[in-house]
């Protein structure tokens, strides 16, 4: 590889780093889906980890978020989202936390969200937050906005 191209990936790799650290919206959102601190998001790291969230809300392990279980989850996001005081980083972590509110994932309507609609939602999910379309979500998503 020649020296010019390292120095600018170098460059890109930097300014993404930087971008991500004043936008709080993506350093949320890598913090918590870049399980592998890549600097990208993958559908197979969005299955994993929104397995991993249906997990830590069903809290009596039946398969199911019902309801009562759905409130807390709520809450969850709504706190999430509160702690974005910009308007613009506050409007993409909305956006993402409505991804996986029930009325997203119920996909049979029937009230409750089952792991397997919860985490087969990934794909869709993840492709409302990747702007250019490459297949991933990266920080230029978080910059187009």
């Amino acid at each position: 590889m020649n020296r010019s191209l390292l120095l600018s990936i170098l460059a890109m790799a930097v300014a993404s780093s930087a971008f991500a650290q004043t936008n709080p919206a993506a350093q949320r959102f890598f913090d918590n889906w870049d399980k592998n601190a890549d600097g990208t998001v993958t559908t197979e790291e969005a299955v994993s980890m929104r397995g991993d969230v249906f997990t830590t809300f069903d809290a009596n392990e039946d398969g199911t978020l019902d309801a009562e279980e759905h409130v807390l989850f709520d809450e969850a996001r709504a706190n999430d989202i509160a702690a974005i005081k910009q308007d613009g980083p506050r409007a993409i972590i909305t956006m993402i936390a409505n991804g996986m509110s029930r009325e997203m994932n119920d996909t049979n309507a029937d009230g409750t969200v089952t792991q397997p609609e919860f985490v087969e939602g990934a794909a869709l999910w993840l492709d409302k937050i990747d702007t250019n379309r490459d297949g991933v979500v990266t920080i230029a998503d978080f910059e187009a906005r």
